[in-house]
């Protein structure tokens, strides 16, 4: 009698430690699962949070003027220094660049702008006409587009800001 007893607890301890392990493998694949979808949520968000912030900071305004006006301003002149009187001068790109640096980080962005035969790119490095922004190949790089009225015609330009972690 003491053998089956032994051996009918031994089943049962058994199958109580296999079902307990089962219970821990699934327990771990559900968390598992969890974290992916909570990172994915994570990276949406990161998303439209900067598409957002890059609107709100087209909008910004500088002396009285927005910042779109002041790319617009810039690509149609050819200039990116703006006389507002003798004595007051403003340097777009120097003024986009910190703005940007702020926002994005040093060296994580260039904003590239668009108007029928205009090209031109602002980065952390300068501001160049004529040229088209260059990206770096090695990570993931995002965009975000805007539009910028044009001071020089009645039109919009389209602009572009690149974004890399």
């Amino acid at each position: 009698m003491r053998k089956a007893q032994m051996s009918e607890f031994l089943g049962i301890m058994m199958m109580v430690i296999v079902i307990v392990l089962f219970v821990v493998f699934n327990k771990l694949s559900m968390t598992s699962a969890q974290v992916q979808k909570a990172e994915e949520m994570g990276s949406d968000f990161e998303n439209k949070n900067m598409w957002q912030g890059t609107n709100v900071l087209m909008m910004a305004k500088v002396d009285g003027m927005h910042m779109s006006e002041l790319i617009g301003i810039m690509v149609c002149h050819n200039n990116d220094v703006l006389s507002l009187s003798e004595n007051q001068k403003i340097n777009i790109s120097k003024l986009i660049i910190i703005t940007l640096d702020d926002y994005y980080g040093e060296s994580r962005w260039s904003l590239e702008m668009h108007e029928s035969d205009n090209i031109g790119c602002i980065s952390s490095q300068g501001y160049s006409i004529d040229e088209r922004c260059s990206l770096p190949e090695y990570n993931d790089v995002k965009s975000f587009n805007f539009l910028f009225p044009l001071t020089c015609e009645i039109n919009y330009g389209e602009g572009v800001i690149y974004v890399w972690k």
